[in-house]
């Protein structure tokens, strides 16, 4: 008989989760398994806090969208805060801010102008504005380009002396 124990070993090892599975290999009831699960991985310890602290800092825009950005930021923010150490929404909004390159100035010159603080969600959907604002621009200034481009050849095809003497 297969025990409810026994089916979560199954179902961690059938996701991928093989990190998991010596953990878990021996126990024979649901309530061990989350037991020796917890101990594990939920108890906050401050090894763990500082790791997740430290991966905190190393977040960065970079190349990421503005969504992928904010949300690697989000979820080692609900991280800390699952291990008791809480980041105030203010703090929050800071991290978010000051690993923002220049194109985002405008958006940073506008939150830390207010006389309210902004919320996480609020902010998202600024740098999301501002991203699709950038990129529409950027996309126009491409098309202009392209365009003066073509007319400038086309031009230059129609006064030039050997195609009027061809035609």
């Amino acid at each position: 008989m297969v025990t409810t124990g026994q089916t979560l070993v199954w179902c961690i090892s059938w996701h991928h989760l093989p990190n998991l599975v010596p953990l878990v290999l021996r126990c024979t009831t649901l309530v061990e398994t989350w037991m020796v699960l917890a101990n594990t991985y939920a108890r906050p310890s401050h090894g763990h806090i500082k790791q997740i602290k430290d991966n905190f800092k190393n977040i960065s825009k970079g190349s990421q969208t503005i969504t992928d950005y904010m949300q690697a930021i989000k979820i080692k923010a609900d991280e800390l805060a699952t291990l008791g150490k809480l980041l105030d929404a203010e703090d929050l909004i800071e991290k978010v801010l000051e690993r923002l390159n220049d194109t985002f100035q405008q958006v940073i010159d506008a939150v830390n102008s207010r006389n309210t603080a902004i919320t996480f969600d609020e902010l998202h959907e600024k740098l999301i504005n501002r991203e699709l604002a950038l990129h529409n621009s950027s996309s126009s200034v491409s098309v202009t380009a392209y365009s003066t481009h073509t007319q400038c050849s086309n031009q230059l095809f129609h006064l030039s002396p050997t195609s009027s003497a061809s035609q």
